[in-house]
């Protein structure tokens, strides 16, 4: 029994010994990673320079700028009061050659809820709107090419608004981006913008990570309460460790729900996000994931613990068959000193 205890002994401690060597690294690596996906730092909020008050974005930002009334006149917003229950986002996530990039359709159902020459109270303030023209602005992902914006399906013009106007930036959880400008002349009581364009995903503390402006309060009054974004997310590339949260201004990021339905060999990500009036809002859309490598199933940190795990048995059960070896050996030598040649 002694002899089998020592021999345990023997094996069990170098074993351990080898494993603690070889693990520690590769638990220190899978802690930075699980904290890395979960955190990315907030810039510094940055004020919305280019407006005086928050405009409607594109779904888009409006530049309004809400007049303070000389002592007994009318406040007067200088553009349109719109309303926009609804709208609707589908994004298309492929590989175009080395890099991710998504391709993006927005489609924007708006009403007039006050045009010009209407008189409107609000917070026992009478306001009186001035014009039914409409300027625009759209904050763009760095890189993105293939833009195109449409009112009731005619293409309008649009220029690079942070290029003319360097500081003018849109502050995001992920950066500050540049913007577009383009203006709708007369606004009718309804039309629909619809927006296209193309980004590479950037990859964030080893994820990519998408966000999606969700800039709604302009669109949010007593008259129009409540406005639901309705998002899908098609999946052209094989994916794992998928997470959506919203985040705000506040810095609190909030888990989203979704589902997943399939189209064929692509997943689609369905995911609502319901905004109210005089409510705290949920903040702009972020999407994180990691991109499967092709033959793996597991993320590199798994797949390290799995192959370290396998070394360290290789290893033990080597020192195990060598010291059996030795010991057969030895028993082989014992057994030849006593054999009596004839």
């Amino acid at each position: 029994m002694k002899p089998l205890l020592k021999r345990f002994h023997e094996i069990l401690i170098p074993t351990l010994v080898l494993t603690l060597l070889l693990f520690t690294p590769v638990a220190g690596v899978l802690l930075v990673r699980l904290v890395a996906a979960n955190m990315i730092p907030f810039h510094q909020y940055l004020p919305h320079i280019y407006v005086k008050s928050d405009g409607p974005l594109m779904k888009p930002v409006i530049i309004q700028e809400l007049l303070e009334p000389p002592r007994g006149l009318k406040a007067t917003p200088s553009y349109p009061i719109l309303a926009m229950p609804e709208e609707y986002i589908n994004y298309t996530i492929t590989r175009i050659n080395e890099s991710v990039w998504a391709k993006v359709d927005g489609v924007f159902p708006i009403y007039k809820i006050f045009g010009a020459g209407d008189i409107f109270e609000l917070n026992d303030i009478e306001h009186i709107v001035l014009s039914d023209e409409l300027p625009l602005v759209y904050p763009t992902p760095p890189g993105t090419t293939n833009i195109s914006v449409k009112f009731n399906e005619t293409e309008l013009n649009w220029s690079n608004y942070t290029e003319t106007h360097p500081k003018a930036l849109h502050h995001t959880a992920i950066g500050d981006w540049p913007m577009i400008y383009c203006k709708i002349d007369h606004v009718p009581d309804f039309f629909t913008l619809k927006i296209h364009y193309e980004h590479p995903i950037p990859v964030i503390n080893g994820s990519y990570t998408l966000l999606y402006d969700l800039n709604i309060s302009p669109y949010l009054s007593p008259w129009c309460n409540k406005s639901t974004a309705y998002f899908n997310i098609r999946m052209e590339t094989s994916y794992n460790d998928l997470h959506v949260y919203t985040v705000g201004l506040d810095e609190k990021w909030s888990s989203v729900n979704y589902t997943i339905t399939k189209d064929g060999t692509a997943e689609i990500v369905i995911i609502k996000i319901t905004s109210e009036y005089n409510q705290p809002l949920p903040g702009d859309l972020v999407i994180i994931f990691r991109e499967k490598t092709a033959g793996s199933t597991l993320p590199l940190e798994y797949a390290i613990v799995a192959v370290t795990v396998a070394v360290v048995t290789v290893v033990g059960y080597g020192f195990f068959k060598r010291k059996k070896s030795f010991r057969a050996s030895e028993i082989s030598v014992h057994a030849l000193r006593g054999v009596r040649c004839e």
